[in-house]
């Protein structure tokens, strides 16, 4: 099986620290999935990141203690 490698944050592009440094604010860490999309699809991240930042608020089943 084929493992889907990922680039170390010193190694991301401007506007890629940018999406993984939102990540780590908005929900308090990177998951895997986030740094996977980071470094392949990084357009997609930062969807991604828009959309679990907007469900993930008070009042709609799913929140973040940060």
């Amino acid at each position: 099986m084929q493992r889907v490698s990922n680039l170390k944050k010193k190694d991301y592009s401007t506007s890629e620290t940018e999406i993984f440094d939102a990540a780590e604010q908005f929900l308090g860490r990177t998951s895997n999935l986030m740094k996977i999309l980071i470094t392949h699809t990084p357009e997609i991240a930062r969807w991604w990141l828009g959309f679990l930042v907007s469900i993930r608020q008070d009042g709609l089943g799913s929140n973040s203690d940060v």
